[in-house]
């Protein structure tokens, strides 16, 4: 038997009816829905089971931003035959950012299968990598064409593709480098390149040539009028991508250009253009490897974007990277490639971007992973992407919705990290029995801990049995068993959830937990009775 239900879109408006689609071969005839916000059910539906396909329509909720747990019950007559999970969220756009790519245009890629999978693992925002005719000249003079890559590619498709993503409640997000030009370009207008020494231009693989995107260089102005042009085409925005190197260069003139001086202007005067042809234009700057990340996240930009390369090689990198971008209070991105999809057996993938998925998750950002029909990318160039297999699928997807459905918690910039402060040696505010660590160390229990006036918070990651690196093949972590933490709260605590993706469909459980005062205040002990990957805690205070 086989059943799974999972949502029609990426994101629903707030007032937006909630289509969900349920897709079974069990012998049922009715299912029951039941939704859960952070481990409360608030509401119960039943509908009948029409066929294979099942359209489920649930009514609209106003609220700006809240996520929700789906437990699905397939029942023939009062017998219970089977239950099966999603999650979905309610949010105006830009709230929480979920990236995802596509980077197939042919004329023979018109059709919604990518957009419509993406959907599935809560997508609401579609980088459309390598669409462009030229890095110079983004759209294309003619409807087929290929790219300065040789890959083939169908304007019609590319319109296609942004109405698909419109329909499936994602945003389409045009990719254009901010300074990458062809060799013709560059040989018509060398006065605008930058150059490593003299008569010696910088040249990314042999193909995009480094231009300098300083205001007073007709680039500057080139590139932006390139960015407007494309929205013509429904383009909700664009991601301003760079290479991470030249962080210097010397101009036309000989003279040093500090990149990291110019790009927040060159954000602010692409933003201020766009908006005479879009009024909300979604603009995402990449940060390679973090850089020039202290200087660029206040510039007008959807999320704070960091595309993750060595040596940000552990776990412990990731939450610094997370961190280093979160004052802005935006939403944090983090492209994190997971290489064992390419380079390690297929369990060995799936255990690494399950662990990666928490480690970024429980540090309240999100990763650019996922996308085209059940892809992953697994390095730089997006089109030699990797598929997954149905297993897979089921599993990352399970991670995701639980992502979801607790994004109030995960994405509460009230909730401040205390990892570091409140835990260990002469801290007593939180206590944990287990092997531990609060930076990632390999073959312990992470802790990630947050908290505000009423909420206490712990993510944990279980590292058990593997090392510290996030993108390397993983075991399966050694389950633990009965792990007991103890906080201060001073105040009564009225509930103690824990939820897990690898438990109960990600649905919390409340917990039995007790208090004792002691000469420092009243403490709170609870016990987990089993940890998989790993999980959230909350005590509500």
């Amino acid at each position: 038997m086989n059943a799974e239900i999972y949502t029609k879109k990426g994101q629903y408006l707030p007032g937006e009816p909630i289509a969900l689609c349920l897709e079974c071969d069990v012998d049922a005839d009715q299912v029951d829905i039941e939704l859960y916000s952070l481990g409360h059910k608030v509401s119960e539906f039943s509908f009948p089971i029409t066929g294979a396909l099942t359209d489920i329509e649930l009514p609209s909720i106003e609220t700006t931003f809240a996520g929700y747990g789906v437990k699905a019950a397939l029942k023939k007559g009062e017998e219970q035959r089977a239950n099966v999970f999603t999650a979905f969220d309610v949010a105006a756009h830009g709230k929480v950012v979920r990236y995802g790519f596509l980077s197939d245009f042919s004329e023979n890629d018109a059709d919604d299968r990518d957009v419509s999978a993406m959907a599935k693992y809560h997508v609401n925002t579609v980088q459309f990598y390598d669409w462009s005719y030229r890095p110079d000249m983004l759209v294309a003079p003619a409807d087929k064409y290929s790219d300065l890559m040789g890959k083939q590619n169908c304007l019609q498709t590319v319109k296609a593709k942004i109405a698909q993503c419109h329909e499936y409640g994602m945003r389409a997000v045009g990719y254009g480098a901010v300074y990458a030009a062809s060799e013709s370009y560059r040989c018509d207008h060398p006065d605008q390149s930058l150059f490593a020494r003299q008569d010696n231009p910088l040249c990314f693989i042999g193909k995009f040539y480094i231009m300098n995107i300083s205001k007073g260089c007709p680039w500057h102005d080139h590139i932006i009028a390139e960015y407007k042009h494309a929205a013509s085409l429904g383009f909700d925005g664009f991601h301003m991508d760079t290479y991470g190197f030249p962080k210097t260069a010397l101009d036309a003139d000989g003279q040093m250009v500090y990149l990291e001086e110019h790009f927040n202007e060159l954000i602010e005067d692409t933003k201020e253009a766009l908006q005479a042809v879009a009024p909300e234009p979604c603009l995402i700057f990449n940060n390679v490897g973090g850089w020039p990340v202290e200087i660029t996240k206040f510039a007008p930009q959807e999320c704070v974007y960091i595309e993750v390369w060595p040596p940000n090689d552990r776990y412990s990198h990731l939450k610094q990277l997370i961190l280093s971008a979160k004052s802005t209070g935006k939403p944090v991105v983090l492209a994190a490639y997971p290489v064992p999809f390419h380079k390690d057996t297929k369990q060995r993938a799936l255990e690494s971007e399950l662990l990666c998925a928490l480690a970024i998750a429980l540090n309240g950002a999100s990763q650019l992973f996922i996308g085209e029909h059940n892809a992953v990318i697994t390095q730089g160039y997006y089109a030699d992407y990797t598929r997954l297999d149905h297993g897979q699928i089921m599993k990352i997807r399970a991670y995701q919705d639980f992502f979801v459905q607790y994004e109030e918690l995960l994405f509460d910039d009230t909730l401040k990290d205390v990892s570091f402060t409140h835990i260990g040696w002469d801290n007593v505010e939180y206590a944990c029995d287990a092997d531990y660590s609060v930076s990632g160390e390999a073959g312990k229990l992470w802790l990630n801990i947050r908290e505000n006036k009423h909420i206490k918070l712990i993510g944990m990651v279980n590292l058990n049995g593997n090392d510290d690196l996030w993108n390397e093949g993983k075991e399966k972590p050694k389950d633990l068993y009965n792990v007991t933490f103890s906080v201060l709260t001073h105040k009564p605590v009225s509930r103690v959830c824990f939820a897990s993706p690898d438990i109960n469909g990600g649905l919390a459980e409340a917990l039995e937990f007790s208090t004792q005062v002691s000469e420092k205040g009243e403490l709170t002990a609870v016990t987990i009775p089993h940890i998989i990957h790993g999980g959230l805690l909350w005590m509500e205070v």
